[in-house]
């Protein structure tokens, strides 16, 4: 990367890692070797903190994202919303980190920097959810995962665990299923309906990992233009038990119950409306129709040499 660009360092100080306010400063000096920092915005409230980054940012202006996968996802969101071509540099400080982890971005956050001067911008996929449901409707882009079902309850119980860091997904995932009951639903692939009346859950990757390390999607690309879907269908908590560590330490499974595969979009509808998360982060408390397409090559991102596509 050429040095001298315009920076703006965009930092969640409510992440599940978040820098120290000296470590902050130390960050945002090493930065500042290789770019015009313009500006430091935190993610504490956050319409005005995108307001800010709408008078700061620019075509050609990096923006150093220190945060989890959420974090990455708010910031891709409001320049695909803009429409500014403007890169994402991420940098991990968040709870699971499953994205940054996929691309190879070391949790050293000079190393990252070090590591994120020396790559290319990417111009990489991403996906659009639209839905509805009794508490309204909405739409926003993800970058890495969403999920619908068992996995957003776990997002919605995984802020307890958070000290624990990705292992804080895997006590959420056990307090989640003690009382999950599967749901009627029905899924749409490219058109085809999948013939299944339950689900326990129904991810849509961007990314390999979900929820702080679980390989829903262990072949994923993020230039392929389409998304990989990953279905667990009417199975038991007992099976569950059996099948999520496999998922979480391989990658691999063997069941009836799971479908997967890639598509360029899906309709997924639950009989009873559930939470949606976005790359880990709750979008909507209760939906009951989720629209979800792949985005190619819709975002700008900075991205170390060698880094998996």
């Amino acid at each position: 990367m050429p040095t001298g660009d315009s920076a703006i360092v965009f930092n969640n100080p409510s992440s599940g890692f978040a820098l120290t306010s000296a470590s902050l400063a130390n960050l945002i000096d090493h930065i500042g070797k290789y770019f015009s920092v313009v500006d430091v915005i935190d993610r504490v409230g956050l319409p005005e903190a995108l307001q800010s980054l709408a008078r700061l940012v620019d075509v050609g202006t990096t923006i150093f994202v220190l945060g989890g996968d959420g974090t990455i996802g708010v910031v891709a969101n409001f320049l695909i919303e803009q429409d500014v071509d403007a890169a994402i540099a991420p940098i991990p400080t968040g709870t699971g980190n499953d994205f940054t982890s996929f691309v190879g971005i070391s949790k050293d956050h000079n190393t990252a920097v070090r590591q994120l001067i020396d790559g290319s911008v990417h111009h990489i996929d991403c996906g659009m959810v639209e839905w509805s449901g009794p508490r309204g409707s909405g739409s926003h882009v993800f970058v890495n995962s969403f999920g619908i079902g068992y996995d957003a309850r776990v997002a919605e119980n995984v802020d307890r665990y958070k000290s624990l860091g990705s292992a804080g997904y895997v006590a959420a995932a056990l307090h989640t299923l003690i009382g999950w009951n599967n749901q009627a639903g029905t899924v749409v692939v490219d058109d085809t309906a999948i013939e299944k009346t339950k689900f326990m859950f129904a991810s849509v990757c961007n990314g390999r990992s979900s929820g702080g390390g679980f390989k829903l999607a262990p072949e994923a690309s993020l230039v392929d233009h389409q998304l990989d879907y990953f279905i667990m269908g009417d199975i038991s908590r007992l099976m569950a038990l059996m099948l999520l560590p496999a998922i979480r330490l391989r990658g691999k499974w063997s069941s009836p119950k799971i479908t997967s595969g890639r598509a360029r979009k899906l309709l997924i509808t639950f009989d009873d409306p559930h939470p949606i998360h976005l790359d880990g982060e709750i979008a909507s408390p209760a939906t009951s129709t989720v629209a979800v397409r792949c985005l190619p090559g819709a975002l700008s991102m900075l991205l170390p040499d060698g880094a998996i596509t």
